[in-house]
């Protein structure tokens, strides 16, 4: 029972994945029962990609939350995304046959994984799914690049202020409220912004004096 409980949720997030648009409960479930897939299980902080591996599948998440990184030449940390479900990872890699990940992805938070075969998917083109998929995964990959960009205006402000503010709009838009919770801590979050701590720290006293934001370790509400 517990399995079947398990597995009906997998499904319900799964649908809600740009790759399974516009397909029905009973259609996925027909599709699991011929493509090649898995799940899998991580604990916090266990690394499910190291830079310079090989990734031949999709990696869809169905809970917890992933952190996509790489490290520099200098030792420092330089995070590229974060994700939280039903978000995917390894599309891109895959579809554009580079054999070995620039970067690496660990987990943040105890997470499950759905795993689909890259190659069987797109080898297929017998199944009566084939042309389905393959418009989703246009999609998906458009949407990928969509991602980048925003991650790009971050990266391009100048100041940290401006860095800072305009993940913390971004992190309104997709959670859909002046109060956010972000997965990052101060370290992380520096990390991803390109910027020094301490300098982030100093920013964020500021913008909270000012009355601009307020924040109780990861909690922000913008106002």
């Amino acid at each position: 029972m517990y399995l079947q409980r398990k597995i009906n949720m997998s499904i319900h997030l799964l649908l809600q994945h740009p790759l399974f648009h516009n397909f029905s409960e009973a259609q996925l479930r027909d599709f699991l029962s011929a493509f090649s897939h898995s799940y899998r299980n991580y604990q916090k902080n266990d690394i499910l990609l190291q830079c310079g591996d090989n990734m031949p599948n999709i990696g869809i998440l169905l809970s917890g939350s992933l952190l996509v990184y790489n490290i520099d030449e200098s030792g420092y940390s330089n995070i590229v995304n974060e994700i939280f479900p039903p978000q995917s990872f390894g599309e891109a890699l895959v579809a554009a046959g580079i054999a070995e990940s620039p970067f690496s992805i660990r987990a943040i938070k105890d997470c499950r994984v759905f795993y689909l075969a890259y190659q069987d998917l797109i080898t297929r083109n017998n199944s009566v799914y084939y042309p389905l998929l393959m418009a989703n995964l246009a999609q998906l990959l458009a949407e990928k690049v969509m991602t980048m960009n925003f991650r790009l205006v971050t990266a391009a402000q100048r100041k940290t202020r401006d860095k800072l503010l305009a993940y913390l709009y971004q992190q309104k838009q997709r959670q859909k409220s002046s109060t956010i919770t972000l997965p990052l801590n101060r370290e992380q979050l520096a990390d991803y912004l390109f910027v020094d701590r301490s300098a982030l720290s100093a920013v964020l006293m500021k913008l909270k004096k000012d009355g601009l934001l307020d924040y109780h370790k990861n909690i922000f509400t913008i106002k």
